[in-house]
């Protein structure tokens, strides 16, 4: 089962990404959704500094994102998660 430590997103501004722990069993997966996949979760968030203050809270939403995504295809060939715009569209179809 992969678990995602709370509290562990922060912004990474180079790749425009909100990375977060997970771990599989005892071994760390990085994991991240896009600025742009965020954005589209939350609607009306247009500036980083409110996508920054946002994130905490919504940080379950993302998480689950995440849990379903590795159900479904298991980790990308680098050992991670990553979401993007389509798997957020994905999981709002749920």
């Amino acid at each position: 089962m992969i678990k995602f430590e709370q509290g562990s997103g922060r912004y990474d501004s180079g790749a425009e990404v909100f990375a977060f722990r997970g771990t599989l069993g005892d071994r760390p997966v990085p994991c991240a959704i896009s600025r742009e996949a965020f954005e589209d979760m939350l609607v009306d968030a247009t500036t980083e500094e409110r996508m920054l203050r946002l994130f905490p809270e919504w940080e379950h939403v993302v998480f689950a994102l995440a849990e379903e995504k590795y159900r479904r295809s298991g980790l990308n060939d680098r050992g991670a998660i990553t979401l993007s715009v389509d798997d957020v569209a994905a999981f709002n179809r749920i």
